[in-house]
């Protein structure tokens, strides 16, 4: 499959308005819902005129593995508190509930994307005192876009390239002397709003984050690791840009998307309760990695005949700044294919890459991926697990009656 960033369409037609907001699953494979009833249309709306180009908004391709639940299209502009505010809140509780029009099966692992526009992304954050909530999920609004992306916790797949990572960041710090080490700082998943250009008042939480303090006291961001699961590359790629483009300090960017084969589909979801019953399941306490037995090194995963997760495959890019251009590019054409990296240490870096050292305190960044190579289908198998777990306590609620929404 050819990866490529993705470039927005242009758009040169009327602004067309509708009380929905544009959303999409990533991955999403659905069956049509039905239709949703029309909310009021708010009474103070903005023609396109001079204000447009603000609020101007570009379609995105379809791409195979985004589904847009409505059509997309630009959000009316009016009063902040309006309906179509409360339409966003409402959908994402579904997503993040699992009830409702957008609830499925595998929902809680998809990334929600609205496309929302400045005025109202402020106010869903107020709504759901997002700004207060530290256990809100992991979010990033792209200013340059307007969109929104929501996610639930990450797998053990996903968060054992993040260890991986910045231990290797952790390991060449250890080693300078005090006053360099104090220099620097590796973070995850802190929120950052200081973005410029196209993208002042975007929102952004790093997987990692090297965060450098220069000679005058500033702090800036050197290098960020972005990785994605769920996340489709081309999200991936926006993330990139935003890191690159909208702050000019920013000069490495990692990207890790790793690819699950098939895409995830709950296997007992259109099992009947007879069936079900007859593949004897444990409790869900019960359910542990050892129940789990993989079609490869890197899955696919199975259990009781079912497949719990796909086969696993992933590649890294670099993205820097173009010295010309000013625009972020991908550093070479060649991807570095991670399941080719078993029990290699490979060094991408220096230090002087990030900070102004002598070349005495230089040292090489050692990221190793040998023992996440070697470690992969245990990762698997722990993602495997917590899809079963998840399953059968759906199942457990519906059984017990504990789902409201749930009709026999």
């Amino acid at each position: 499959m050819d990866y490529r960033p993705c470039t927005p369409v242009r758009h040169d037609g009327p602004i067309s308005h509708s009380v929905y907001p544009n959303i999409y699953f990533t991955p999403g494979r659905y069956s049509p819902r039905p239709t949703q009833p029309q909310l009021p249309t708010p009474s103070h709306m903005i023609t396109p005129g001079p204000m447009a180009p603000f609020f101007r908004h570009n379609r995105l391709p379809k791409a195979k593995d985004i589904t847009s639940v409505n059509e997309e299209q630009v959000a009316p502009i009016g009063n902040p508190k309006s309906a179509y505010t409360q339409e966003f809140v409402r959908r994402f509780k579904e997503w993040h509930t699992g009830k409702g029009v957008l609830s499925s099966p595998e929902g809680r692992e998809n990334v929600l994307t609205l496309e929302i526009t400045m005025p109202h992304f402020l106010d869903f954050k107020k709504a759901l005192d997002i700004d207060n909530d530290e256990k809100f999920p992991r979010y990033s609004y792209d200013a340059s876009s307007s969109l929104l992306t929501i996610q639930c916790t990450p797998s053990p797949i996903h968060e054992q390239i993040v260890s991986t990572v910045s231990e290797g960041f952790t390991l060449a710090r250890r080693s300078l002397p005090t006053s360099l080490r104090r220099m620097i700082h590796i973070v995850g998943n802190q929120q950052f709003t200081d973005f410029q250009g196209a993208y002042d008042g975007s929102e952004k939480a790093p997987d990692t984050a090297v965060k450098v303090t220069d000679a005058t006291g500033a702090v800036e961001v050197k290098f960020v690791l972005e990785v994605g699961l769920a996340e489709t590359y081309a999200m991936l790629v926006r993330d990139a840009k935003m890191w690159i483009e909208g702050r000019e300090a920013a000069s490495i960017v990692m990207i890790v998307k790793m690819e699950e084969t098939p895409v995830y589909k709950c296997p007992t979801r259109n099992l009947s309760e007879d069936e079900f019953s007859e593949l004897g399941f444990p409790p869900r306490t019960e359910i542990d990695v050892k129940n789990f037995t993989l079609g490869g090194p890197y899955g696919p995963a199975f259990y009781k005949g079912l497949r719990w997760v796909g086969g696993v495959t992933g590649f890294m890019e670099i993205w820097k700044r173009d010295p010309v251009t000013r625009l972020a590019t991908r550093t070479s054409s060649d991807r570095i294919n991670l399941l080719n990296m078993a029990n290699t240490t490979y060094t991408h870096f220096w230090l002087h890459d990030f900070v102004d050292i002598s070349p005495d305190n230089d040292h090489h960044i050692p990221i190793d991926w040998g023992d996440y190579i070697s470690n992969l289908g245990l990762y698997i198998k722990e993602l495997a697990a917590d899809r079963c777990r998840r399953t059968l306590r759906g199942r457990e609620g519906r059984e017990t009656m504990l789902d409201d929404d749930y009709e026999p």
